[in-house]
Parts: C-alpha cells; sequence; structure tokens
C-alpha cells in the first residue's frame, strides 16, 4: 500500500540536521518509510529529543525494524504502525527541535495529526 506524500511531509528533516543525514528520497511503501524513519531518528542529536526517549526508544527502534523487515503486519496494519511510530517520534523531538510547522499549536500540526490518524 502506497502512503503517498503524506510520507515525504512527514519525514521532513528539522533544518539544522546536515544534508548528509536528511533522508534523500522516501518511497512509498511502508516498509521504506520505516527505513526513513530510523533514519531520521538515527540522526537526532540527543540534545533535540526529550529525557524520556533514552527509556523508550529501544523499543521504537525494535517496532521500526520489525516493519522495516517485513513482520507480522500488513496492509491497512502497517500505514496504522506506521502512523503510531511517526507520532511517537514526533512526541519524543523537543519542539524547539521541530520545523515551525510541526510545533505544538500550529494549526499545519492539528490537520498532520488527524491524517495521522490521532484526534488530537
Amino acid at each position: 500500500r502506497s502512503l503517498g506524500p503524506l510520507a515525504a511531509c512527514a519525514l521532513s528533516a528539522p533544518p539544522h540536521m546536515s544534508a548528509r543525514k536528511r533522508p534523500l528520497e522516501v518511497g512509498t511503501t511502508p516498509r521504506s518509510v520505516a527505513a526513513a524513519l530510523r533514519s531520521l531518528e538515527d540522526g537526532l542529536p540527543w540534545d533535540d529529543v526529550r529525557a524520556s526517549w533514552q527509556y523508550k526508544q529501544r523499543k521504537w527502534v525494535e517496532d521500526t525494524l520489525g516493519l522495516e523487515n517485513g513482520g507480522e503486519a500488513d496492509g491497512a496494519d502497517e500505514v496504522v504502525q506506521i502512523a503510531k511510530l511517526t507520532r511517537e517520534l514526533h512526541q519524543a523531538i523537543k519542539p524547539a527541535a521541530l520545523s515551525e510547522w510541526l510545533r505544538p499549536g500550529s494549526l499545519p500540526l492539528a490537520a498532520w495529526r488527524k491524517r495521522l490518524g490521532s484526534g488530537s
């Protein structure tokens, strides 16, 4: 199943990241989006994530790798899992490290969350 342009928007790297660390191309399959999410997370400096991420990061990486390697999720379940992983990573990043349109209180953020299915 294809995720379309939402995947590219959701995976835009923070502006301070070097071009070398930015995902250059994101495919539209859940596996390729999971790989891009993992690449994005791997490129984040620890200073840009909340302290609580150190306790959640290992499970998040395991879940992402499971999806990337074709785990048990299939079809629509993969899309739901990608949305969950994307929300978790977004919540782990400190607001100051996010692009302006993804910061709390932003109208585009509300639309983005709704499209990810969080309803918040």
